[in-house]
Formats: structure tokens, sequence, C-alpha cells
């Protein structure tokens, strides 16, 4: 049985950057951005309001993606990462019309599977905490990358002029029940708080970009939030659900652990709900 979903994105950095692409030669991405200008950083969406970059998502699957980043300038540029951003699908216009929202797909509002058509959206972050657990591996526990967090925790890409930089994602869905995601199917970046007005579906996804946890659990997570699946509702997810035998969906032990990141999750956003509520206190 496909699982359908809206997907997050976690941008994999280290070994796993991707590769930038120069005037027919190749150097990774960790060399450019060694190598790359002395300029101010650009935060990703900044940029490509100015027109500066150009993104392109390509899923692979539900739980993989690729992102190409272009820089569209005569030079060299440093790209500033948020810590984790959603990928919302593209919807084609008739008639050449774009609309109030650009033709995008579930933008604004609460997450989950009330997005509408078929499609999926994805989202993610970069993966600059030390406790493992990218893909699909085992994590790597919950100590290390949670008390890591209380940083921004950003990662900065520099691209050469008019080159590009692949990025491989890792990825959660974030809408049970729709088809994976697809690589003929075109996707925008988006900001977490442009996608959904949760803040705990938005500390959940930057625990997972900073690869403290593995898909499994993040997965489990995210449909607890988006799509309201009761802790037991998920340990009781099968694959194949009229088989003569049931094979579940997730592992042992990983609806537990994608308990403990809620919670954990949910201390996290408290700060930053204190504070929206006082800056809507001084509005008044």
């Amino acid at each position: 049985m496909k699982v359908i979903c809206q997907f997050v994105v976690a941008l994999i950095l280290g070994t796993m950057l991707g590769t930038a692409l120069e005037a027919g030669s190749k150097t990774t991405a960790r060399a450019a951005r060694a190598d790359g200008p002395s300029t101010p950083p650009v935060e990703l969406f900044e940029a490509l309001e100015r027109g500066l970059i150009e993104t392109n998502v390509i899923a692979r699957n539900a739980h993989a993606a690729n992102v190409f980043v272009t820089n569209k300038t005569k030079q060299g540029i440093a790209v500033q990462f948020p810590v984790a951003v959603v990928a919302v699908p593209v919807l084609k216009q008739r008639f050449g019309q774009t609309g109030a929202n650009g033709g995008l797909m579930n933008p604004g509002g609460n997450a989950g599977g009330n997005g509408g058509g078929m499609s999926q959206s994805i989202g993610g972050g970069m993966q600059l905490g030390g406790g493992g657990g990218a893909g699909n591996a085992p994590g790597g526990g919950f100590n290390n990358g949670f008390n890591g967090m209380n940083n921004n925790g950003q990662g900065i890409f520099s691209i050469p002029s008019e080159g590009s930089v692949k990025i491989p994602l890792a990825t959660v869905c974030l809408s049970h029940g729709k088809p994976d995601p697809r690589a003929r199917i075109k996707y925008q970046l988006v900001k977490l708080e442009d996608y959904s007005d949760d803040p705990v579906l938005h500390e959940t996804l930057k625990l997972f970009a900073a690869g403290v946890v593995d898909t499994e659990t993040a997965q489990a997570a995210a449909w607890h939030l988006t799509d309201h699946l009761s802790w037991e509702e998920l340990r009781m997810k099968q694959i194949e659900p009229f088989s003569f035998e049931p094979v579940y969906y997730f592992s042992e032990g990983k609806v537990d652990a994608a308990l403990q990141l809620v919670r954990q999750a949910q201390a996290n956003a408290r700060p930053s709900r204190r504070a929206a509520e006082t800056a809507s206190l001084r509005r008044e």
C-alpha cells in the first residue's frame, strides 16, 4: 500500500552534500562552501524574493528528494538556509493565471490532509545536530540533538557565479492518505510559518532536521500532528492491512520515540508561543 503524504524535507549536510556545477566542471558543495565568496550570506527566501537564486525540488520518493539551488547572478553568492523548510506542490493554472496564492497548494493555515487536490507537500531542514538518525538509520537518542537546538543551527552554502548546488533531502510525509511525492510534480519552497501555524509541528521538523531522530520516528510524529492520528492508531498501522500476517508500518519502539519527540517539540514551542502572545498584546 502506498502511503500518501505531504512531506517535509531535511537538508543533509556533511558527507552527504551534493555537487556544485560550474562551467562544465564539478566541485563538491563542501568545496564550494569553503572557497566561496566572503560577502555576508543572504537568507534563502530573501535571495529567492530578490531573484538572486532559483530552486528546483525533485522528489525521489516519500522519504528522499533533491533540491537544486542555482545562482542567477554574475558573482559568487553565499546562501543561508533556514533550520527547516517546506516544499509545496505548484498547481497548474487554467488560462495562464496564477491567482492570489501563485497556484500553491495548501499555502498557510493548518497543515494536514485538508490541502486541496491529491498532491503532497515536502518540508525539512539542515542536518546540523550531532545525534545521527538521518534517513532510516537508527536514531542517536535525544540528549545531544535536543540540547543543541537552543541555537539557530543554520547552514551556509556558497554557490559560484551562474552555478548550481545539488542538495539531498531527507523527508517525511505531512498528509496521511495522499499519494507519494513524484518527480514529475513541481514544488516550491516555503517557510514553515507560511505552511502551518502550528509551532509544535515547526519544532518537530526542526528536531528531525537536526538529525537526532530517524525518519520512522519523525514520520509518526508528523502524522500525529498533521492528521491527528492517535498513538495507538500509529502503532497498529499496517503496510498490508488485509494480509494474513500483519506487517506493521512502524518498527517496534518508533511510535514511543515519536511521542517523546512531540513532547520535546511542545517544550521547545512554549517560548515562541509566549513571545507571540506578548507581541500580540503590545499591538492591541
